[in-house]
This record gives C-alpha cells, structure tokens and sequence, in this order.
C-alpha cells in the first residue's frame, strides 16, 4: 500500500501521524497499534505523503491543527478543520443538504477532504454560528483565532 493511501486510512481510523524532521510520530489509541506499525514499516513513503495535501497530493502549503498539509487550493478545508477544533469539534446537521459533520477530529478531516467546495461554506458558517452562540465568542475573537483562507478561495464561497 502506498504511503498516501496508508495515510489516509490511519487519519480516518483515529491516528494522529505527523513528521519531525526524519521522525515518524505516531500517536493514538493502542488498539491500532497494527496499524501504526504498518506506517512505521513504511516510512519513507508515509514522510513524503506528510509533504503533499492530503486531498490532490499537490505541495502541503499550510498544516492545520492536526497537523495534516493542504494546498493553496484547498486552503479554505484547512482554515475550516482549525475553526472546529476553536469550536470542540462540534457535530453539526448541515442543512439544506442533510450532511452531518464532526464530532471528532478525523470525522472533520474526512468531511473537509471529501466534500464539495459549497458545503464547506455551510460548514464555516454553521461552525462559526456555533461559536458565537455556544461559546459566546464575537466575529474579531473568532477571526483573530483562525488564520482565514486565501481570499481567492474564500471568495468562491463566501457570498
């Protein structure tokens, strides 16, 4: 299995893999310690995939707090996992569009990896609808937390 794919599967099962330096870090709960051992046994190729966006494999500009990279072009994914990490991860019904995100920190990393560019603009609004009204946090609070997305993509969504 490619270190991409390998990867992706340990993110979405609960594994928090990043690099330090020539270091594989793999952290999480002991009962995906197989799992673990597969990344390590495949270093090499899981370090070069922590260099690429976990969503086309382009050049990781930017990390969030999960330490996962993203692409310019798929900055907006990276600015919405950091404000539902501020948020606690919150579990949201995003309608019209009957999708649920979250709970945790791989479900969000799987919502923002696989869905349409527009349902991450729901997504952001709810998340920072969420945050003003459970966490009580005002627009500047919540802006000055978060390191906002380009605003060539931003602005796709925005409006």
């Amino acid at each position: 299995m490619d270190g991409v794919t390998l990867l992706r599967e340990a993110r979405a099962a609960g594994l928090r893999v990043r690099s330090e330096g020539a270091l594989l870090v793999v952290e999480g709960p002991r009962r995906l310690e197989l799992l673990a051992l597969a990344l390590t046994s495949a270093k090499p190729a899981v370090l070069a995939a922590l260099g690429r966006c976990v969503r086309c494999q382009a050049e990781g500009m930017r990390v969030d707090v999960t330490g996962t990279r993203w692409c310019r072009e798929d900055d907006g994914r990276r600015a919405l996992i950091d404000l539902a990490s501020l948020a606690g991860w919150p579990r949201l019904c995003l309608t019209p569009l009957l999708l649920v995100a979250g709970g945790s920190a791989a479900a969000w990393g799987e919502y923002a990896a696989s869905v349409a560019g527009a349902n991450i603009g729901v997504a952001w609004r709810h998340v920072r609808a969420h945050l003003r009204m459970e966490h009580d946090l005002a627009d500047d609070a919540i802006d000055g937390a978060v390191v906002a997305p380009d605003a060539g993509w931003h602005s796709l969504w925005q409006a």
